[in-house]
């Protein structure tokens, strides 16, 4: 899988910088989706952490009582 870096700059390259006309639309669209659900997996990821260090904060409160 592509790194949101990488997804960015094959968006980049589907469009004619010269004119701003998106010369490959099946892959522009294609690249869009791609970005938008890495996107939505890195705020779960996070979530995930946050929830996890939450856990980790509560159970050392208790481990010091």
């Amino acid at each position: 899988m592509s790194s949101l870096y990488e997804i960015n700059q094959a968006i980049i390259d589907c469009v004619d910088l010269s004119t701003g006309e998106i010369t490959d639309w099946q892959a522009f669209d294609q690249l869009q989706m791609e970005r938008d659900e890495k996107i939505e997996n890195i705020a779960l990821w996070i979530k995930n952490l946050r929830s996890e260090a939450e856990s980790l904060k509560a159970e050392a409160k208790v481990f010091t009582e």
